[in-house]
């Protein structure tokens, strides 16, 4: 898979979008395709309209902060679970970091997934938690990026 194929697209709460504005730039100054979907704190569905921008390979970045709560991120993780196509992956920021470790980490994670093919690394839930919360069974495999 080319690097310069895969989208990068942000997505993130409205109030944290100048924030994010240094990260873009940094991630498109080396000529990478870089997008930004404000709004998700409100509107979580939004997630589509990002996988529809990044097109056949991409990497979705939830930025991460107190404005996203956990019930906001399940229905995120949820949307992208249903929508996301085989080169997609997600990864979580937290948008309170500093501008050059976010664009770090997202660099790190986007190097692996290209040095993946594609491919994400799935682990088995055992969170009886998450079980109980939203019916997922043990025994089902999710995608998880750990930065």
């Amino acid at each position: 898979m080319d690097a310069r194929k895969v989208v990068v697209t942000l997505v993130c709460a409205t109030a944290d979008a100048e924030a994010l504005d240094d990260v873009v730039d940094g991630l498109s100054a080396s000529g990478r395709e870089v997008g930004l979907v404000l709004g998700i704190d409100e509107q979580p569905r939004r997630v589509a309209e990002a996988l529809e921008r990044m097109g056949p390979a991409g990497l979705l970045v939830v930025c991460t902060g107190p404005r996203l709560d956990s019930a906001n991120m399940r229905k995120i993780e949820g949307m992208f679970s249903a929508r996301r196509g085989p080169n997609h992956a997600l990864i979580r920021v937290d948008v309170g970091l500093p501008t050059g470790e976010m664009i770090a980490a997202i660099q790190r994670a986007l190097d692996a997934f290209v040095a993946n093919q594609g491919r994400v690394r799935r682990e088995s839930t055992s969170d009886p938690k998450r079980e109980k919360i939203v019916g997922v069974p043990k025994s089902l495999a999710l995608p998880v990026v750990r930065l």
